[in-house]
């Protein structure tokens, strides 16, 4: 047996030569919500949740570090590192809830994949299945939303390269004012930077991923939902729900709430954080 010395951000392990790979050949196409926390994204993932073919799993809060983990430990025996995944999940409560009553059954099936199909990619893709087969749907088209999931997109990619972005964009200031509004400990000038980094983020792979991903504006999505929504059906491959697209007219009221809500101080501090960044994304000045 040959033995080979390896290295992951500083640690040091014996390995057999084979490391477990974070993606493989058989990895699916699913589809990741992106948006920054008030944008609308949750509302769309919502609605893409309401539809018959189409499965939202629970957010993924800890992915760069489950993945870091993996990485880690991707010399161990390939049970224990099954384990070691379901184990992070298992903390959370909302997994917790839904994924203990398959763990069992679950952490078996995975000891018997084949070897091609032994990837970090494959164990997300069965905890999902297994989630989605209790929630009566087959999921086999499946996606994920939470709101820091810009911030792993990296990750998600690695893992899913054929992995179809859904990115909601919303004015930054409606977005500053909902969070003002929405969250305990109001900080304009973070929820603003906040707004910048993910709105750029999200608009940018976008734009790298001509064919895999699609940009919905929020405005858009409330005031004619049906046309907005209809690039994301093809992209997803789904036929559109009217009903369902119908309910998030509810929501569009919430268009130009900032520059309603806010005080003109506070514009004028937002117009100076995030003025370029509105124009160069086609909205209009803050003040």
């Amino acid at each position: 047996m040959t033995w080979k010395r390896i290295t992951y951000r500083g640690t040091r392990k014996l390995s057999n030569g084979r490391l477990w790979p974070l993606t493989d050949d058989y990895a699916g196409d699913p589809f990741f919500v992106l948006g920054a926390r008030g944008s609308g994204a949750g509302l769309l993932a919502r609605l893409l949740g309401a539809h018959p073919r189409l499965f939202v799993a629970p957010p993924f809060p800890h992915l760069p570090e489950v993945v870091c983990d993996f990485r880690v430990r991707a010399y161990r025996d390939w049970p224990r590192l099954v384990r070691g995944v379901l184990d992070w999940f298992l903390w959370e409560r909302e997994w917790k809830l839904l994924l203990e009553p398959h763990a069992a059954a679950l952490g078996a099936a995975l000891q018997s994949e084949p070897g091609p199909r032994r990837s970090l990619a494959r164990v997300l893709e069965s905890m999902v299945a297994a989630v989605a087969a209790a929630a009566g749907k087959s999921g086999r088209a499946w996606g994920e939303y939470s709101p820091g999931n810009v911030a792993m997109l990296g990750e998600l990619l690695e893992l899913f390269p054929r992995a179809r972005l859904l990115h909601v964009l919303r004015d930054g200031v409606d977005v500053v004012a909902a969070r003002m509004h929405t969250e305990k400990s109001p900080d304009l000038p973070l929820f603003a930077a906040t707004w910048q980094k993910t709105a750029g983020i999200g608009h940018g792979a976008v734009a790298a991923r001509a064919g895999q991903a699609v940009e919905v504006r929020f405005e858009d999505l409330v005031t004619a939902p049906l046309r907005a929504i209809e690039p994301v059906c093809e992209l997803l491959n789904v036929s559109l729900e009217p009903d369902l697209a119908r309910e998030l007219t509810l929501h569009a009221d919430s268009v130009g709430r900032g520059r309603r809500e806010l005080r003109p101080d506070q514009l004028a501090w937002l117009q100076k954080l995030i003025g370029p960044d509105l124009k160069s994304l086609g909205y209009d000045a803050a003040l």
